[in-house]
Formats: C-alpha cells, sequence, structure tokens
C-alpha cells in the first residue's frame, strides 16, 4: 500500500513537472508551493482563508493566509477550474487523500502494535476534553472514517473481534447532539421531532426552510410528500434541501460557523449563511436559549451540563470572548453526550452485563456517540439486550427518550444495521452473512 501510495504521487509530481512552464519542482506536501501553483500559476481567487495566528493578528494582518488545503482545491474545482485543470486537480485531491492516510493510518498503527499480544489497544482518554467525551489517542480511534458509497472500505476494518466466533456490536446514539438541544432548550418544533405519536422529520424541517429561502414557499408536509415522488419536478431540490439541512443541524449543534459549513459542503459563503438562517428560522427558541447560555456564563463565569458539571469560563473582553462563549453553549451540549456515554458505561459496569457469561465479552471502546463491543455469537443477543436497555435508559432528568441504533459484523467497517429495537431475525441473519 505505501509503496503504491509513494508511486502515485511520484507520478503527479512528474506530471505537473512536464505540464506547467517554468519547470516547477513541484512538492505536494509544501503549503507555499500549493500556494503558488493555485494563486500565482492557475490564478484562481482565494475562495478559502486559514484562521487567523496570534502573530499575525499582532501584525496588524485582518485575513488568514489563503488555504492549500483539500478544500481549497475542491473550491478551486467546483467553481474555477476548466476541464483540463480539473483532472489534474482531482488527481491533487486523489493524492492528497493517500498522504493523508498514510500518515494517520498506514505508517502510524504499525507504531503502536503490542509487544506482547500483537495488538494495538488504545489510550481511552476518558478525562482529558474538557466536555467530559472520550478522546481516544495512540492511535486516535476518532479519525477513522466510516465507509461511504464512495468508499466501502476504511481502516475500521482493521478492528475485528477479540476472540473466533466474535462479532463487532456497535451501538450509537441516534441524533445524540439534537436530542440534547431539544430538550435543553425546550424549542416545541424541535421537541416535535423526538416525542409524540406522530414525530416529524429534523432534517425536512430545516430542509423545508432552506428551500423556502431558495426556491419559494413550500409547506412542512408537501416537502415530505415531494421527497418520495421523483417524477415532480422539485424532486432534486427538495433531496438537496434536505441532505444539506442535516448537515447545517449537525454543524449547528457543535455550534459552527457559515465559513466552516461553506468549506463542509462546498459552496458558497453566501449560501451557507443563507442555510444557517433558514435554521435559525425553523428553530427560533433555540436561539434564543443560546442567548440565555451566553448571558448566564457572563453572569457567573462558569455553565453546567445536565449532570451538574460546570466549566468555568474566563472572559478577557477581547476577540477570544466570542469563542469562549460559543464554547459554553457547547459545553451544555457535547458535556451532557459525553456524561450520558459515561452513565451507560457505568451502568454495564455496575449491573455486571458483560460478566458470568459462558464466552468471554469485551466493552473495545466508545468514539464520539458510539460504543463498540466484542461479543460471542452465542452470547451475542442476551448480552445486546443488557447493553442497549442501559443506552436508552432516562438520562438525567430529560423527558425526552433517547434511541440507540444498533449494527453487527466481522468487523467495525463492514457493519450490518440491525435499527433501533432488538430484532433477533435480523441479529440471526447479521451472525450468518
Amino acid at each position: 500500500m505505501l509503496a503504491e501510495i509513494g508511486v502515485s504521487l511520484g507520478g503527479l509530481e512528474e506530471n505537473a513537472r512536464n505540464n506547467f512552464k517554468p519547470t516547477p519542482e513541484f512538492n505536494l506536501r509544501s503549503p507555499k508551493q500549493m500556494g503558488e501553483l493555485l494563486y500565482e500559476v492557475l490564478k484562481f481567487p482565494v475562495r478559502l482563508r486559514n484562521k487567523l495566528t496570534d502573530i499575525q493578528r499582532s501584525k496588524g494582518q485582518r485575513e488568514g493566509n489563503p488555504a492549500t488545503n483539500e478544500d481549497a482545491v475542491a473550491l478551486a474545482v467546483i467553481y474555477d477550474a476548466i476541464p483540463e485543470e480539473k483532472e489534474f486537480l482531482e488527481n491533487i485531491l486523489s493524492a492528497k487523500e493517500c498522504m493523508t492516510e498514510e500518515g494517520l493510518y498506514y505508517s502510524a498503527y504499525p507504531r503502536f502494535i503490542h509487544w506482547k499480544d500483537k495488538m494495538v489497544h488504545s489510550n481511552p482518554g476518558q478525562a482529558l476534553a474538557v466536555t467530559g467525551r472520550s478522546t481516544p489517542s495512540r492511535p486516535n480511534l476518532t479519525q477513522m472514517t466510516k465507509p461511504s458509497d464512495e468508499k466501502p472500505h476504511t481502516i475500521r476494518e482493521v478492528v475485528i473481534g477479540s476472540e473466533p466466533d466474535h462479532f463487532i456490536v456497535s451501538l450509537d446514539f441516534s441524533s445524540q447532539e439534537l436530542v440534547q438541544i431539544a430538550e435543553q432548550s425546550g424549542d416545541p418544533d424541535m421537541i416535535a421531532c423526538y416525542s409524540g405519536e406522530v414525530r416529524k422529520d429534523l432534517h425536512s424541517l430545516t430542509g423545508c426552510s432552506i428551500y423556502n429561502l431558495k426556491y419559494g414557499e413550500m409547506s412542512y408536509e408537501e416537502f415530505i410528500s415531494v421527497i418520495d415522488i421523483k417524477e415532480d419536478e422539485r424532486h432534486g431540490k427538495v433531496k438537496y434541501c434536505r441532505k444539506v439541512g442535516k448537515s447545517t443541524n449537525f454543524l449547528d449543534a457543535f455550534n459552527g460557523s457559515a465559513p466552516t459549513l461553506s468549506t463542509k459542503l462546498r459552496v458558497p459563503l453566501e449560501e451557507a449563511e443563507l442555510m444557517l438562517e433558514a435554521k435559525h428560522k425553523a428553530f427560533p427558541v433555540v436561539e434564543e436559549w443560546k442567548e440565555k447560555v451566553m448571558e448566564f456564563g457572563k453572569m457567573n463565569g462558569f455553565v453546567t451540563e445536565p449532570m451538574g458539571r460546570r466549566r468555568h469560563l474566563v472572559l478577557e473582553n477581547n476577540y477570544k470572548d466570542n469563542h469562549t462563549l460559543r464554547a459554553a453553549i457547547n459545553f451544555g451540549i457535547q458535556g451532557g453526550a459525553g456524561s450520558q456515554i459515561k452513565c451507560a458505561l457505568s451502568k454495564i459496569w455496575k449491573d455486571k452485563v458483560l460478566e458470568d457469561r459462558k464466552h468471554n465479552a469485551y466493552f473495545l471502546f466508545s468514539v464520539h456517540d458510539e460504543i463498540v463491543f466484542s461479543l460471542h455469537k452465542e452470547d451475542l443477543i442476551e448480552v445486546l439486550r443488557g447493553i442497549h436497555s442501559r443506552m436508552t435508559q432516562q438520562y438525567a432528568n430529560f423527558k425526552l427518550q433517547f434511541k440507540s441504533s444498533i449494527a453487527i459484523g466481522k468487523n467495525f467497517g463492514e457493519l450490518n444495521e440491525i435499527g433501533e429495537e432488538i430484532n433477533e431475525e435480523k441479529i440471526l441473519e447479521a451472525i450468518d452473512a
């Protein structure tokens, strides 16, 4: 694999030397050379900038340097490049992806192999992040990308069962941060997405609001119906708006900004601002709640999460205060999510869910809002019932019920989705697959 990456990078650098004059000594790893290629040789406009550093601020610089990373290249491909330039830039993107994976996984993981059992054991990092979320390191498991249609095989496939006839079992809190926001803010429209007999689709609510700002008025009910009617001329726009509505919801859950959303979705900044405006318009009580959290933080010098943990704030009356207050909002959401996972794991341990079994059962790690186990196929259903019930127990004083999706597979990268309830038939099919 490493040899293939080296060959592809060498070929791409040779391509640059053959097609650009004066002949460059092109190094993909050099931000300076990438900047010269994008903004001097190809003369693309600057669509993305790096964040200002403190040194740059002290010198009076008002904007960060032009970005040269994958996002900057991708935006150039979409908006600026002619066909022959696009092919070359797309090759650069592929090469940069190889370089990133080589650095994160293929060169790094072999260094973490334990001398005795020849396995990799990540440091769980249970008390490193202010939010209380697990931050595993050596290796950093949060960097393991999920499979997608474009890339069905990922590094997650190296995570396998701990013993013969063991399967990887993953339980993932469904929309954990969004449910946290709905409960903590009390926004009735958001609560309606997670309670009651007839629940609305949160991403469609945001998507419908985006559609109304971009294309014209449409009711939520009509928006939902058009999603399933491919013959409707509005179908493509509606599907797109729901997709970006989902991205907007999750980014806003982390209190992200329009520039961040613009980069993530690779759309112009103006469109990203419109999307966030649409989201805020769909759930106005959430925005009022955020203002209250920031005001509380200013007045008291701290904020709390649902289990009572505090984060103390240092306000300096300068540009950093805005970031500090955004972090105050984030602490309630991410801190609540982190405490919830710890509560579930503590309950599993206290109730000895993994003990006294015919076969060994192992907790492997938690990553983001996902908890991963290695379970023997003969004990799997019984143990899974115990784990799932603890995952979905009442949290803090919340009225909303959390759900947990279940997935099972021979490795962490090839999982079969079971759903949010224990379904023995699907579980047995996954085991026999």
